[in-house]
């Protein structure tokens, strides 16, 4: 079970490490849209 376990927590730290790759190249290539989205959600709440 531990192997399993272990080969999952990998398996997801992977997967963070490309979502911050991905939002990363998201900003920089567009940073002007990027909090456009969180300016127009914050009013509502």
């Amino acid at each position: 079970m531990s192997s399993s376990t272990s080969a999952i927590s990998s398996d997801v730290a992977e997967l963070k490490d490309m979502v911050k790759a991905l939002l990363l190249d998201k900003k920089n290539q567009s940073p002007s849209t990027t909090p456009a989205p969180f300016k127009a959600v914050e009013p509502n709440c």
